[in-house]
């Protein structure tokens, strides 16, 4: 059996509607099948320990956790795309950035949830990012046509 590039395809502070869209494409189970698809929690269970060929994230990032999970992330993989608004400019997560920390406290987080908590940011501000694809949600034709691409230039 021919080796597939490992996939993953992750979520920080969304809602998750560019994994559905994802989802949404009319062959994504043909597309996918020439993947080994490591992790995707919508789909299958996660392999955290996993290296990947392509890695695609959505969503903003909102708190110090979420920082050092993506840059796991990068750097455990070759090439990494950006999907959606909140991935791209940190989307509708940044709304809550104009209340600062004190209107936060106030209307959106607990306490303990405070401390952990940074202003929404996009991937980039953290990490190199190979690709971005906005959107809110992404286009099923953009995607498509980069995990097709992927699959062209990995073969070579």
């Amino acid at each position: 059996m021919a080796k597939k590039p490992l996939l993953g395809i992750f979520s920080f502070t969304c809602c998750q509607g560019c994994q559905f869209t994802i989802l949404y494409i009319e062959k994504i189970l043909d597309i996918l099948k020439k993947y080994d698809v490591q992790y995707f929690h919508l789909l299958k269970e996660k392999n955290r320990e996993s290296k990947f060929d392509l890695a695609i994230v959505e969503g903003a990032i909102t708190t110090k956790r979420e920082v050092r999970k993506l840059k796991k992330i990068r750097k455990k993989s070759q090439y990494l795309i950006a999907i959606g608004a909140c991935a791209t400019t940190g989307g509708v997560p940044a709304m809550a950035n104009i209340l600062g920390k004190e209107g936060k406290k106030k209307y959106v987080f607990n306490q303990k949830m405070l401390y952990d908590s940074i202003d929404a940011q996009p991937l980039k501000n953290f990490i190199k990012v190979d690709k971005e694809i906005s959107g809110c949600p992404i286009q099923k034709k953009q995607i498509e046509s980069e995990l097709k691409g992927f699959l062209k230039k990995w073969r070579k």
